[in-house]
């Protein structure tokens, strides 16, 4: 079995290098939306996020930096920040299927309490606005 390669019909996966590959029977590319009925649009988004929110922001100098950089951003991502997609849950937990119904409840009330929270700021901020005219 050849890794099969599911790529969007952007220039960078038409490129001499990529062609060389695949003849040289590293994988076989399919062209999403094109070749297979599918897309790649989440994968797409994933990266997209990882450029935009991360790596243009920092000095990425040479091959070892954007390494170190992008290991850090997938650990984030994967392992720490809950994706709204999953209900709260990191992807990790989702794959490995850890999200408990305690997990659920914690959420909910902390959700809750920063609902109540930003009201009260809010609230706050609109009073002295008040006083103030």
């Amino acid at each position: 079995h050849r890794l099969r390669l599911i790529v969007d019909g952007g220039g960078e996966n038409r490129s001499d290098a990529v062609n060389q590959l695949e003849t040289k029977g590293h994988f076989q590319k399919q062209v999403a939306r094109f070749e297979i009925s599918f897309s790649n649009s989440i994968v797409e988004a994933v990266f997209r996020s990882l450029k935009h929110n991360y790596l243009f922001s920092q000095n990425i100098k040479d091959h070892k930096s954007l390494t170190k950089h992008a290991r850090f951003w997938f650990t984030e991502h994967n392992e720490r920040i809950p994706q709204t997609a999953f209900l709260g849950e990191t992807p990790l937990e989702r794959f490995n299927q850890s999200w408990s119904k305690e997990d659920d409840i914690r959420i909910l009330v902390r959700h809750e309490e920063a609902v109540r929270l930003r009201i009260k700021h809010n609230q706050q901020v609109f009073c002295q606005l008040c006083e103030a005219a």
